[in-house]
């Protein structure tokens, strides 16, 4: 883990796993479109729940966390 990864509190590891278990739940992944090349790598916005400090990949890739 990275070191940014590593400042994360416990509640905040506990939504990056939830995080990464939707993001890889199999009847989702026709709405994640891997197969158009402009979806990867997949970006989320950040929020309240999403911070640019969790570790999330998807695709092979880091996922990015944009304002």
């Amino acid at each position: 883990m990275n070191k940014e990864v590593e400042k994360l509190n416990s509640q905040d590891r506990n939504l990056e796993e939830a995080f990464q278990l939707v993001l890889d739940v199999p009847d989702f992944q026709m709405w994640l479109h891997g197969e158009i090349p402009e979806r990867i790598p997949l970006k989320l916005i950040k929020n309240e729940f999403v911070s640019d400090q969790y570790d999330l990949k998807k695709f092979g890739e880091r996922v990015r966390i944009v304002d």
